[in-house]
C-alpha cells in the first residue's frame, strides 16, 4: 500500500470514527431517524405517559410534570428538563422522582410546577416522597434536579396540590385538595414561607369548600381562584374567587351565581380582566360553554362572545403577548368549527381561523405554554398530533402545525462500534447499543 492509500485510508477511518461518535451521543435530526423500511417502528417516544404541566425556563428549556416514568426510554419519574430542542437534559437529574413509601398506592404525579427567580423549582402534586426523601406533595428542587433540603415543608399537604405561583416576595401560594399543611388547618389553600413553612399570616379561615384547581396573582397581590368549590370561608362562591393578599374574600369580586360547575383554568389580561376555562355551561345564568372572560368585579364580560363555545372540557387558557387565546382540553369543536382539542381565539371569543391544527390531538391537552418567539408547548395525554407521532409532548408553531424540529430523539444508548455506508447514502451501524431513538434495535441498526 502507498503512503497516499495509507493517508486515505486513515483520513477515511477518521471521519467513521467521528461519525460514531456524533451518532452515539444525544444527536437528533431528520436525516437520523430510523429507517422504517429496515423494521417499521416509531423512532419517537417522548413521555410515556400524561403530561400535565408545562413550564417554560428563561434559558428556553422546558420543565415537565405529569404520570410519566421515562421520557424517550431515560427513567424520569413525573418530572423531566428538556432542552429547547424536545431533547432529554442529562444535567437535570431527579433521581428515583417522585413516589410514595406505600407501595399500594398506584399514582405518584406532578400537577404543579413554578420555577424560582434563582433557578430552583418547585413542584407539587400527589406524592409522598421526592428521591427516596419524605416530601409530602410538595418539594423545592435544586436546579440539577436535586432535592433542596433547605425547603423543609415538614408534614406538607395532607392532599394533593394542584397550583402553585411564586409571589416577587419569594413567598409562595398553594392550592388543591388538602385540608391541612404541616398538621395546621389550611382548606386547599395556603401560603407558605420560602423555606417550605407555613405562613400564618395568610390565614383564609375555613377556606374553599372543594379543590382548588388554578390560582392566578394579580399584580396589586390578590389572587383568583377557580375550582370545585361552592363556597369560601363560609360564602357563597361557586368555582370562582378572588381573595385579598392576607388570605381574606375580596367582596369586590362578586361572580353572582358564579359558574355551574368546575373552573380548570384562570388567566389574568393585563387590563385586569380574567378569563376562565372548565366544564361550565354557564356563568352567573348565562349560557358559556366552557370559556367566559370576567370584568374585573367578577360580572360576566358580554364583550367576550364564544358563541356555543366548546363541546367538551377546557383544561388550559394561556395568553399571548397580542391578546389572542390558546385554549387547550377535550373539546372537539369550537363554535361548530372542528378544533381537536386545541384552538386559538380572538380577544372578542370568536375562533381564530388563522390558527389551523389540522386533525389537532387525537386524545387531550392539559397544559398550554406560550414561548416568547409565539411557538406554544402543549402537554397531555395524546400520541399525535395532525398526525406527527407526539407522545403527550409537542412544540406547535405559530398557524397551528406541529413544530417538526422538537423532537425527544436520542440517538444511540450506548457505544456505536462499526459503521458501513451503503451507496444510497444510508448508513447501517453495529455497537453495544440496544435501541436508537428510543426505537428497540439490539446492536445493529440501519
Amino acid at each position: 500500500m502507498t503512503t497516499a492509500q495509507r493517508n486515505q485510508r486513515s483520513q477515511s477511518i477518521l471521519a467513521l470514527t467521528v461519525m460514531a461518535i456524533l451518532l452515539s451521543g444525544s444527536i437528533c435530526a431528520q436525516d437520523g431517524a430510523s429507517d422504517p423500511s429496515f423494521n417499521i417502528g416509531d423512532s419517537i417516544s417522548g413521555a410515556n405517559d400524561v403530561v400535565y404541566t408545562t413550564v417554560l425556563q428563561p434559558d428556553g428549556k422546558v420543565l415537565i410534570g405529569g404520570l410519566f416514568t421515562n421520557y424517550n426510554g431515560t427513567p424520569r419519574k413525573s418530572i423531566a428538563r428538556l432542552d429547547p430542542d424536545g431533547r432529554l437534559d442529562p444535567g437535570f437529574n431527579p433521581g428515583t422522582g417522585t413516589g410514595f413509601f406505600d407501595t399500594a398506592t398506584p399514582y405518584k404525579q406532578v400537577y404543579a410546577i413554578a420555577v424560582q427567580p434563582d433557578g430552583k423549582v418547585i413542584v407539587g402534586g400527589w406524592f409522598s416522597s421526592y428521591s427516596g426523601i419524605a416530601r409530602n406533595h410538595i418539594a423545592r428542587l435544586n436546579s440539577d434536579g436535586s432535592l433542596d433540603l433547605s425547603f423543609n415543608p415538614g408534614t406538607g399537604a395532607n392532599g394533593p396540590i394542584k397550583s402553585i405561583v411564586l409571589q416577587p416576595d419569594g413567598k409562595v401560594v398553594i392550592g388543591g385538595n388538602f385540608t391541612s399543611y404541616n398538621g395546621t388547618v389550611r382548606n386547599r389553600i395556603a401560603r407558605l414561607n420560602s423555606d417550605g413553612s407555613l405562613d400564618t399570616g395568610f390565614n383564609p379561615g375555613t377556606g374553599a369548600s372543594s379543590d382548588v384547581e388554578s390560582i392566578a396573582l394579580q399584580p396589586d397581590g390578590k389572587l383568583m381562584l377557580g375550582g370545585y368549590f361552592s363556597s369560601y370561608n363560609g360564602i357563597p362562591r361557586k368555582r370562582i374567587v378572588r381573595i385579598n393578599i392576607n388570605g381574606s374574600l375580596d367582596t369586590g369580586f362578586n361572580p353572582g351565581t358564579g359558574a355551574d360547575t368546575v373552573v380548570f383554568s384562570t388567566v389574568l389580561q393585563p387590563d385586569g380582566k380574567v378569563i376562565i376555562g372548565g366544564l361550565f355551561t354557564s356563568y352567573n345564568g348565562t349560557v358559556r360553554n366552557r370559556i367566559a372572560r370576567l370584568n374585573s368585579d367578577g360580572s360576566l364580560d358580554t364583550g367576550f362572545n364564544p358563541g356555543t363555545g366548546t363541546d367538551n372540557g377546557i383544561y388550559s387558557v394561556a395568553l399571548q403577548a397580542d391578546g389572542k387565546v390558546i385554549i387547550g382540553g377535550y373539546f372537539t369543536s369550537y363554535n361548530g368549527t372542528a378544533r381537536n382539542r386545541l384552538a386559538r381565539l380572538n380577544s372578542d371569543g370568536s375562533l381564530d381561523t388563522g390558527f389551523n391544527p389540522g386533525s389537532g390531538a387525537n386524545k387531550r391537552v392539559h397544559s398550554i405554554s406560550v414561548k416568547p418567539d409565539g411557538k406554544l408547548i402543549a402537554g397531555g395525554w395524546f400520541s399525535t398530533y395532525n398526525g406527527a407521532t407526539r407522545d403527550n409532548l409537542a412544540r406547535i408553531n405559530s398557524d397551528g402545525s406541529a413544530d417538526m424540529g422538537f423532537s425527544p430523539c436520542s440517538g444511540a444508548n450506548d457505544v456505536i462500534q462499526a459503521i458501513a455506508l451503503q451507496p444510497d447514502g444510508k448508513m447501517i451501524i453495529g455497537g453495544l447499543f440496544t435501541s436508537f431513538n428510543g426505537t428497540v434495535r439490539n446492536r445493529i441498526a440501519r
